[in-house]
């Protein structure tokens, strides 16, 4: 693992604000403007988003958004190209929050900017994303930007960034129940928490379980992020305390498999069944010891998700086996043990689970001929690797930003084979490495049979499908609702823009959608039907 001190040092030579210049961009452009520099407290400042219908976008275009922001550091500030958290404000103060729709995104006033410095990719996170996206979980969404910020001594070209939104509670984030801190008693305690498994100093409570292979001592500390530390109430505190510990006990008891009695009483499977599918195919050096969101709603299960921060996986380092195509992820102790973070004893425990490893299995089968296909990843990665080549005004948006932070070459999270040699490069070893990657879990999970059925499969998804497919300019979403609910039909390009957007109150029983995109171009286009916190995501393709 690279140090601080690498990082340091290499920010002496790296970042001028002359290495390179934005002056046409087919990438939004995004604008930050602040009296003094940014640093871990917030202060403020405004912003200006430039997103022309065009496709072209200058830094004096006019602007599709402005606006007074909150603005601070995101994370390490060992890295010279920062992430920055944002918050949309109504009024310079910041005494009010102000929701706003912001790159085809939903509405609402938290923010990122994340720099994604290590990732040579530069697309990492939105491949991770994507293929969460697909698989039928709410994942965050995110578009490349590039962004130019003036901290009172000019601008200064920043680089391509992934403009998205923050994990929080929000009815088109993590779908939670608001939890008051009055809510104390009865079922308004019961939900809705939002934990997370993470390096943070942030409050937290320990698991009473060691993970697996620690040789120091290790302990899984769950933090708060929703409530945060200084709202969460004490009560609530107990509860979702006794409700982690209830789980671990279930899993860890000798009737953990009953699954009348089990873990299963605590947990939603399908969640934690597809969140380890996800992990295991995209190889996270981090997955389940940091970043591992939790959250908990009023009445219901335990469920994990979404991902964040994926730069360290796809082949990004070599650390602790991460780029080996072969072996688990979750077993990433025995490779490591002496590590501060450790996953915790779940996900091996729950591999010996009989149902649960031939459910996975299944399900893993199923996505293999369909969002794990070779062919639908690399279409995604190819579709983001030329958005970020196109040429305008005599360079694309990824030579730009490696101009400015010029990392080829450089070791910097101890990269395999000691790193890629260009851009081109970096995307032909993740495409390999995924094609490797695949081809050892096949070996594992891919059953040619399999008697679970696709109901089982899809757990609390309700049953939709889209017609016609192809579309001359008009299609239909087809549900059937087992109780009356919101539901959200979008339509995304390649590049995730919202093109078309329509929200609906639903009825029980069967609902055709009708929809007209006649005015978007011939191509290939993703529809997602949101509910609640679940979606279902489907192919158009429009003639």
């Amino acid at each position: 693992m690279r140090s601080f001190f690498t990082y340091l040092t290499f920010s002496l030579f790296v970042g001028s604000p002359v290495l390179a210049q934005l002056t046409s961009t087919n990438l939004p452009i995004v604008i930050v403007n602040t009296n003094v520099a940014i640093a871990n407290t917030e202060i403020s400042g405004n912003i200006k988003i430039i997103d022309n219908i065009s496709g072209t976008n200058q830094p004096a275009d006019a602007p599709v958004h402005t606006g007074f922001i909150g603005i601070k550091v995101r994370g390490s500030n060992s890295t010279p190209k920062k992430s920055y958290s944002i918050e949309t404000w109504a009024n310079v103060n910041g005494t009010v929050n102000q929701n706003v729709s912001l790159l085809g995104m939903p509405q609402e006033n938290d923010w990122v900017l994340m720099s994604i410095y290590p990732d040579r990719s530069l697309l990492r996170d939105l491949t991770g994303c994507y293929i969460y996206n697909q698989m039928g979980y709410y994942a965050t969404r995110m578009r490349p930007v590039e962004v130019i910020i003036n901290q009172g001594a000019g601008d200064v070209y920043a680089g391509v960034y992934l403009f998205g939104e923050k994990i929080k509670r929000d009815s088109a984030r993590v779908d939670l129940a608001t939890l008051l801190p009055i809510d104390n008693n009865g079922d308004e305690v019961t939900g809705g928490y939002i934990l997370k498994i993470d390096e943070s100093n942030d409050l937290s409570f320990p698991s009473t379980y060691p993970a697996p292979y620690g040789t120091t001592a290790q302990t899984i500390d769950f933090h708060y992020e929703e409530p945060a530390d200084g709202d969460i109430s004490n009560p609530q505190k107990t509860y979702i305390q006794n409700w982690m510990h209830d789980f671990e006990d279930a899993l860890s008891a000798t009737n953990y498999q009953d699954t009348n009695l089990g873990w299963r009483l605590y947990a939603a499977k399908t969640w934690f069944r597809d969140y380890l599918i996800f992990n295991e195919v995209i190889k996270d050096n981090e997955a389940y010891r940091k970043n591992t969101y939790l959250y908990k709603d009023k009445l219901k299960k335990l469920r994990i998700g979404p991902p964040w921060a994926m730069e360290k996986s796809l082949y990004n380092t070599a650390d602790c086996n991460a780029s080996d195509p072969t072996g688990f992820a979750y077993m990433y102790g025995q490779a490591c043990n002496t590590s501060t973070y450790l996953p915790p004893f779940w996900w091996e425990r729950m591999m010996t689970d009989t149902l649960f490893v031939t459910e996975l299995k299944c399900r893993y089968t199923q996505l293999r001929s369909s969002t794990l296909d070779t062919s639908t990843i690399f279409q995604y990665i190819d579709s983001i690797a030329n958005l970020l080549n196109v040429t305008q005004a005599g360079n694309t948006p990824q030579g730009r930003n490696f101009t400015q932070w010029q990392i080829f070459g450089v070791n910097l999270i101890n990269e395999p084979g000691g790193g890629p040699v260009n851009y081109a490069d970096e995307i032909s070893r993740i495409k390999t490495f995924i094609n490797n990657r695949l081809t050892w879990l096949d070996a594992q999970w891919y059953t040619q049979t399999c008697a679970v059925s696709v109901k089982e499969l899809l757990g609390e998804e309700e049953n939709s499908y889209i017609t016609p497919n192809p579309t001359a300019g008009n299609f239909s979403t087809h549900l059937i609702l087992n109780e009356p609910t919101q539901v959200g039909v979008s339509v995304r390009n390649m590049q995730g823009a919202v093109v078309y957007s329509n929200n609906y109150k639903l009825g029980s029983g069967e609902h055709q959608l009708n929809h007209n995109v006649e005015n978007l171009a011939s191509g290939l286009y993703i529809i997602t039907i949101q509910q609640n916190d679940r979606s279902r995501n489907f192919k158009l393709v429009k003639n």
